[in-house]
């Protein structure tokens, strides 16, 4: 039975975290009015995202080109030899000697991942998932874990913002500061200095058991991020590609090194004053690569933040074991086996949003309204899956307390959901008062003798 829904209502965090944990194989189906994509997966693990709408190979073939990995003549022949002998691009391009197997497995991973982003950018569309048998070339595929797209997004929800306030639009072209050779020349440490100084900043804040005893070969990586020219090794190889002449779409596929890594590299050099801004490309509206990020939006997106509960995902998975097994993807989501599950992300979504909140205002919020208030999350955001608002509650001098009451709709019965967490004014080692600790998640032992809700078995209807 296929499960599917609302991404609005079921977010895709959840439906990642389910088909991963329970190491699923089948197709997710994913809709909305900005493209219809299928993501595959095989054992849990990614292994195929294709845009559902767009010729795959033309699509491959223009990312090789604009990459440079194969000439435009060398598309055109090899797609002339698809339409005779209906061979996937791929297997033409290696067998005639276009483009080495390194080159051609390394690109498809790239167009992967890219295409599996474009997914966390939407706030809403219609998701389907159906369990079925997918095959893969294993010669061609690296599979992907869902948690590593899951976490990049973190960074990304982070880092775009500010990204995007330098780079307005991908049709920018840039050049090179004048003079900038001679300062590509002398050798600079600041950068190295910075990224130093937090270093030890943090280990100096760790427990002494906690430390490590030899810090060179972390030194050493510290070295490796930064040249002696102050710039990353993802600037260099940006600025490289800066000629007057490229606009950001143009550099983003010659780099290789993604939409996000690219244009945060064209960010720190503009902040660095090693480039700056001389024009605009103007290209035929169908020319332009779909690459505006709504990363804005994604703030919005509940769905999305439960990514950044990791650590809730791992103790569910133990939990699940402990309790003898996960409930079936496969049952419908309305009979509330799964709803549960979606809950506590939504918890660990709010908790997150707390620690914001603490930091921007130096209070964490009284209750969870003040998140809308704040702009970090909107009124849908701070519901239950069973449309019920949910509570934040102080526990003790050092925690909150994020409650969901449950499909009953009473608090304080066994299906109540509950999610601890200490605040960042508390004092250190306070823990959460009574009342809390033996539900939370956040509780190592506690937790383990007192397994947290859903408790899908004996869960009142």
């Amino acid at each position: 039975m296929a499960l599917e829904g609302s991404i609005r209502d079921f977010g895709l965090t959840d439906i990642f975290q389910l088909i991963a944990i329970q190491k699923k194989s089948g197709v997710l189906e994913l809709t909305s009015d900005l493209d219809n994509i299928g993501i595959y997966f095989h054992d849990g693990q990614i292994v195929r995202v294709k845009a559902l709408k767009k010729d795959e190979s033309i699509l491959l073939g223009q990312l090789l080109v604009r990459s440079g990995r194969i000439t435009a003549e060398q598309l055109r022949k090899a797609l002339e030899i698809q339409r005779e002998t209906m061979q996937k691009l791929g297997y033409i391009l290696a067998a005639n000697n276009f483009l080495g197997e390194k080159d051609l497995r390394e690109t498809l991973h790239y167009q992967m991942l890219e295409t599996a982003y474009k997914v966390f950018r939407w706030n809403r569309g219609h998701y389907k998932f159906s369990q079925e048998v997918v095959t893969f070339d294993p010669a061609l595929t690296i599979p992907i874990d869902p948690e590593h797209v899951l976490m990049d997004g973190i960074r990304m929800i982070d880092e775009w913002p500010m990204i995007e306030a330098k780079i307005r639009t991908f049709d920018s072209v840039y050049a090179r500061v004048e003079g900038i050779e001679e300062r590509l020349k002398r050798p600079s440490r600041a950068p190295i200095d910075k990224v130093e100084a937090e270093f030890k900043a943090i280990v100096s804040r760790l427990e002494p058991k906690e430390k490590t005893e030899d810090l060179s070969e972390i030194e050493e990586e510290i070295e490796g991020r930064v040249s002696r020219s102050g710039l990353t090794e993802e600037e260099e190889i940006v600025l490289s590609l800066v000629d007057g002449r490229r606009d950001v779409h143009e550099i983003i596929d010659a780099s290789r090194l993604g939409e996000f890594g690219a244009c945060k590299a064209l960010a720190g050099l503009l902040d660095k004053g090693f480039i700056q801004e001389v024009g605009r490309k103007s290209r035929p509206q169908e020319e332009k690569p779909p690459r505006r990020f709504e990363w804005l939006s994604i703030f919005g997106n509940a769905a999305f933040y439960g990514v950044l509960g990791v650590g809730l995902a791992l103790a569910l998975l133990l939990w699940f074991v402990r309790m003898g097994g996960i409930p079936s993807l496969f049952g419908s989501v309305s009979d509330g086996t799964i709803l549960p599950y979606a809950a506590m992300n939504r918890l660990d979504m709010l908790r997150f949003l707390a620690e914001t909140h603490e930091l921007r205002t130096g209070r964490p919020p009284a209750v969870v309204e003040d998140l809308v208030k704040a702009g970090l999350a909107r009124r849908s955001d701070i519901v239950d899956p069973w449309g019920r608002t949910i509570r934040i509650e102080p526990a003790g001098t050092g925690g909150i307390v994020l409650r969901s009451v449950g499909p009953d709709g009473t608090a304080d019965t066994a299906d109540d959901l509950i999610l601890a967490g200490r605040t960042r004014m508390g004092p250190k080692g306070e823990e959460p008062g009574p009342g809390s600790a033996k539900q939370s998640l956040d509780k190592g032992d506690s937790a383990k003798d007192n397994p947290p809700p859903p408790n899908t078995g004996e869960r009142k209807q």
